[in-house]
């Protein structure tokens, strides 16, 4: 069997050609319709030639199908779309953008995969794949372009704004945790004009311990976390606890170790007691001892030392108006006060005893007691004044009573008045009028008697910050007015004398005197001491100031006045 259109030879009853792909059923003829087998050349019915007819269908056959080539152009589309998208992700992933996301194609009919074996000569396609030429149709001759309605090619224009590089942030360079100082190695020095305060733990509300003055210098040994409170040895070589915003230190307060623990406070501690505290000072134990301008007035004048007491003797009040230890006598027209200056932030309360004394107590009109809270500002304006307490005696009352005032919240530098006044005249007013002043605190542990300090060794100090000084008499001489004098010079290396004090110390004893006088700039000094209470009669000085220790050098005066001649000489420390 041939295939009238290539001529090639076929196998018996072939559908298509398998070299062309020619359509081998019997078909009609396209002039007159009538049936014409497969291979005759001429219709049998007009004559008409088969073979052009069949290559005119050949031609129509072989044309490639309009969707084939719709199909090559979508992949084409998608092809070139696609190679958009993976530019412009990779543009974008690049400088640190999400890729945008990617719009559908839109195409409606892909191209199958029987049409593409169906385009490569596969035996497989079905009989729809390709059209069929019929004797009533002339063949197609149309072309793809008039098929099918060409598809656009996307321009693909990638849209995107371009991401600043971010400016790199520096890295934080990372500071060492500061390696805490030896104890000892930080020194403070108290060199503010007046009194410091020295206490037994980091807070206004613990006891006070010591009172020192210009010069007192302090070996650190801890700090609390905020710095304020320096756990330190003093000059005395006890352990305490002092407040560093008004101390100089050679190091900040930070470079002290941390506290592990801190003491707990005490509770029902005796902070003062009118008796034991009493001296004829104005201002000893922070007690004074005053004359109210009238009666009932806070406002006082000073009432003036009269031996081992205080005694008004100037004059305009009664001649026996007067404050010793235990008693006080009102005038007719000003009140006895006794005042006690706080230095607590708390809570205190206060017991005591009032009585008539006999024989210069035992009669008159009676007295009258208060117990008064008095606060100011800065300028001196009240801004409390509270009355504590309240009480009275008759005029034979020598049995009296004890009393006591419930607990009361405190401020530093409130001002207690102890007060007797007279009822009309003062004949026969000499009072007992006593108190104690306990310091309270919430969880607090009782300690009776004051708590001691356990000693420590004293850390030794750096020979390179410390110097040492010894005591030379040259002389005595006579004295120029003094009960005792010392003149002389300290030499210093350095020639530096900033800071620096002879301290002079009476004998020991409750009344012992104390004074620092200070080294001029060429290291001279001179010492007058006008009065000891009673024998024997010495002092004893030394060298003071920051990073200073002394040797001491004991000044005796068993002949009455006379001055010394000592100098000071810098000496290796042992």
């Amino acid at each position: 069997m041939e295939c009238p259109n290539c001529h090639a030879t076929l196998k018996p009853n072939a559908r298509f050609c398998k070299v062309c792909g020619y359509q081998l059923q019997q078909t009609t003829c396209p002039r007159c319709g009538a049936p014409a087998k497969p291979g005759h050349r001429y219709c049998g019915s007009c004559g008409y030639d088969l073979q052009s007819a069949g290559t005119s269908a050949s031609a129509g056959a072989n044309k490639k199908p309009p969707f084939l080539w719709i199909g090559l152009a979508v992949a084409l589309v998608v092809f070139l779309l696609g190679g958009a998208v993976v530019y412009r992700t990779m543009v974008r992933s690049r400088h640190g953008a999400s890729p945008a996301p990617v719009a559908s194609l839109g195409a409606d009919n892909p191209p199958t995969a029987t049409a593409a074996r169906a385009s490569s000569g596969e035996a497989t396609a079905t009989a729809s794949a390709l059209p069929v030429a019929t004797q009533t149709s002339p063949p197609p001759t149309a072309t793809l372009a008039a098929t099918a309605s060409p598809i656009p090619t996307a321009t693909f224009t990638p849209s995107f704004t371009p991401v600043p590089t971010a400016t790199p942030v520096p890295t934080a360079t990372l500071v060492p945790t500061a390696t805490p100082l030896p104890p000892g190695e930080v020194k403070a020095v108290f060199n503010m004009d007046g009194h410091f305060n020295v206490r037994s733990g980091p807070g206004y509300n613990y006891p006070i311990v010591d009172i020192v003055e210009k010069g007192a210098v302090f070996h650190v040994i801890a700090r609390t976390a905020d710095a304020v409170w320096l756990q330190a040895f003093d000059e005395k070589g006890q352990e305490v606890w002092v407040y560093s915003p008004l101390l100089e230190t050679n190091y900040p307060p930070e470079a002290a170790a941390l506290a592990p623990t801190t003491p707990v406070p005490p509770t029902n501690y005796l902070v003062a007691d009118s008796v034991a505290d009493f001296r004829p000072e104005q201002g000893a134990n922070r007690w004074y001892y005053l004359a109210s301008k009238s009666p009932g007035s806070l406002e006082f004048d000073w009432m003036p030392k009269d031996g081992n007491w205080f005694r008004w003797t100037k004059g305009g009040r009664s001649p026996e108006m007067r404050l010793s230890k235990e008693g006080s006598y009102p005038s007719w027209n000003s009140d006895a006060i006794r005042l006690w200056s706080n230095y607590y932030e708390g809570t205190l309360r206060i017991e005591g005893e009032a009585r008539k004394e006999r024989g210069a107590g035992y009669g008159g009109n009676g007295v009258d007691l208060r117990i008064v809270q008095r606060r100011t500002d800065k300028q001196g304006n009240d801004i409390l004044v509270k009355t504590l307490w309240e009480g009275s005696l008759q005029p034979y009352d020598t049995k009296g009573f004890t009393f006591s005032v419930s607990s009361f919240h405190v401020k530093q530098r409130d001002a207690i008045y102890f007060i007797t006044s007279a009822r009309g005249d003062d004949i026969l007013d000499n009072t007992i009028f006593t108190a104690k002043i306990y310091l309270m605190n919430e969880n607090g542990i009782e300690v009776t008697p004051p708590p001691a300090p356990t000693p420590t060794p004293r850390p030794a100090a750096s020979n390179s910050s410390v110097i040492c000084f010894a005591p030379q008499l040259r002389q005595y001489e006579r004295s120029h007015g003094g009960l005792g004098e010392a003149v002389g010079y300290v030499h210093k290396k350095d020639g530096r004398f900033s800071g620096i004090v002879i301290r002079v110390m009476g004998a020991p004893g409750p009344d012992q005197w104390r004074h620092d006088f200070v080294v001029s700039g060429d290291g001279g000094y001179e010492m007058t001491a006008l009065s000891v209470y009673a024998p024997p009669f010495y002092y004893t000085m030394q060298v003071a100031g920051p990073g200073i220790r002394s040797d001491s050098f004991k000044l005796e005066y068993p002949e009455g006045p006379r001055r010394a001649v000592v100098d000071w000489r810098q000496t290796p420390c042992k």
